[in-house]
């Protein structure tokens, strides 16, 4: 795929009790770097309109809306870059799918996607608005 070179290592690090996650890349250029950061971003940010959506499965089959992601762009562009995407994905969460959404059935999957998933439903309690009264 040669998006990143093969020498750019990737670090994870987690506070204590798992709620702050830092993720950079390590011996990469500004440009692979940027590429890795909007990767990222695209994969842990509610789901807009992505070319595919990363849906997570059962042992059965059936879909889990709640582990959906939206795929990122750099690998969405093309369907051999999707494929390979998707053999790195099974080899660590082991069932999921890639669905195209852009098609009727996939559309239908995107609407559940954005409805239930944990991503959208944890970004709601973070962004919510409050209202603010004033008295004078």
């Amino acid at each position: 795929m040669n998006i990143i070179n093969e020498n750019a290592n990737v670090h994870i690090e987690a506070d204590t009790y798992g709620i702050f996650t830092n993720i950079s890349l390590s011996n990469a250029n500004r440009y692979e770097q940027n590429v890795f950061n909007d990767a990222i971003t695209q994969l842990l940010s509610p789901i807009n309109n992505p070319r595919y959506v990363i849906l997570k499965t059962n042992v059965f089959g059936k879909p889990i809306f709640n582990w959906s992601f939206a795929c990122p762009d750099v690998f969405g562009q093309n369907d051999q870059r999707v494929q390979i995407f998707k053999k790195h994905l099974i080899k660590s969460l082991i069932n999921v799918k890639l669905i195209y959404i852009r098609s009727d059935i996939g559309r239908k999957i995107l609407i559940k996607c954005r409805k239930y998933s944990y991503i959208t439903y944890n970004n709601s309690f973070i962004t919510k608005r409050q209202r603010l009264t004033k008295w004078q």
